[in-house]
This record gives C-alpha cells, structure tokens and sequence, in this order.
C-alpha cells in the first residue's frame, strides 16, 4: 500500500476496520515476525551506513567522520566524540 495513495489507505483501512479477530490475530503475528528486532536504532544504523556509502559531507561540505553512528550526536561544531550513555 503506498501512504500518499488516498484510495489505497481508505481500502487498507477499511480492511482492517471489517477484519474479524482471527484474520487481525493472523495479520498482527504476521508482521510482529516480519519486523522482529527491527528498531529504531536498526533503522537509525542502516540509514547512517547508507549515507556513509555514498561519501556523505556535512552542510558546511566536511566530510562525515568516521566512527559516527550508534552513539553519536553531530553537532555544528561535531568534534566526532561520542556521547556519554545514560
């Protein structure tokens, strides 16, 4: 379903409105194992290694450093140190 199709979401939505107990038991095991331990730190990962491949530079065109990711908040004056965990 593509989220800015106006009748494909009022079609999935209507589905899941008129969708008896078992077929949402079915479709909600479904997708909890389809996701599985993806997060928002799996999908924060993989979209900083994404942007890391293709030589990604900062907005004042510095390249980004290595050793950013999990960890790691840029800031305007980034000095690549990571954050204390809480």
């Amino acid at each position: 379903m593509n989220p800015f199709n106006e009748s494909q979401v009022v079609a999935a939505v209507h589905t899941a409105v008129a969708a008896g107990p078992d077929d949402r038991r079915r479709r909600m095991l479904s997708m909890r194992r389809s996701l599985g331990g993806y997060d928002h730190r799996t999908w924060l990962e993989s979209v900083i290694r994404s942007v890391a491949a293709v030589g990604a530079t900062r907005p004042n065109g510095m390249p980004v450093p290595d050793g950013v990711g999990a960890g790691h908040r840029p800031t305007p004056t980034d000095t690549t140190e990571p954050m204390a965990t809480p």
